[in-house]
C-alpha cells in the first residue's frame, strides 16, 4: 500500500520521471499485490499516460499509467494522482524503502547491457499498446 501524500504536493516538472528511471528507479501501484517494479522503460505517451515496461520483463508485463498529475512527494520520489488518489509512485532505489536495494542496484546494472538487445521488442509492445505514438 502507498502511503498517503500532500494534497498541497508541488507539481512535478514532466521530464523528471524519466530522470529518475535513467538512475534506476521502481515504481509501485497502488493495489498491486506484487511490489515495486524496477523500470526498465519509461516512455511518456500523453502529459497523463506513460507507457513502462519492467527490467528483466517479458511481453505481457508492460503497462500503461494513467493519471491527471504528477507530484513530487520528496526529493527523489514522484506521485502519481488521478481524481483524488494516489495511483502509484515512482521512487528512486535509494528513497524507495526497499528491503533489499542492493539488489535492485545489481538488477539496475545488469538491465544496462541487457536493454538494448530487447529495445526492439519493446518498441513493438509500446506500439501495440499505443498505435499513434
Amino acid at each position: 500500500m502507498i502511503p498517503a501524500f500532500k494534497t498541497t504536493a508541488q507539481e512535478c516538472a514532466p521530464e523528471f520521471p524519466k530522470r529518475l528511471v535513467a538512475k534506476g528507479a521502481v515504481l509501485t501501484l497502488n493495489g498491486e499485490a506484487s511490489g515495486p517494479i524496477l523500470v526498465g522503460e519509461w516512455t511518456p505517451l500523453t502529459s497523463s499516460r506513460v507507457f513502462l515496461f519492467p527490467a528483466h520483463g517479458e511481453e505481457g508485463d508492460e503497462q500503461i499509467l494513467e493519471f491527471d498529475r504528477a507530484v513530487l512527494l520528496d526529493t527523489q520520489i514522484v506521485g502519481f494522482i488521478r481524481g483524488s488518489d494516489l495511483v502509484g509512485q515512482l521512487a528512486a532505489i535509494s528513497a524507495a524503502g526497499l528491503d533489499d536495494p542492493d539488489d535492485y542496484r545489481v538488477a539496475w546494472q545488469i538491465w544496462q547491457h541487457v536493454s538494448p538487445m530487447m529495445q526492439e521488442k519493446i518498441d513493438q509492445l509500446r506500439a501495440r499498446r499505443d498505435p499513434d505514438y
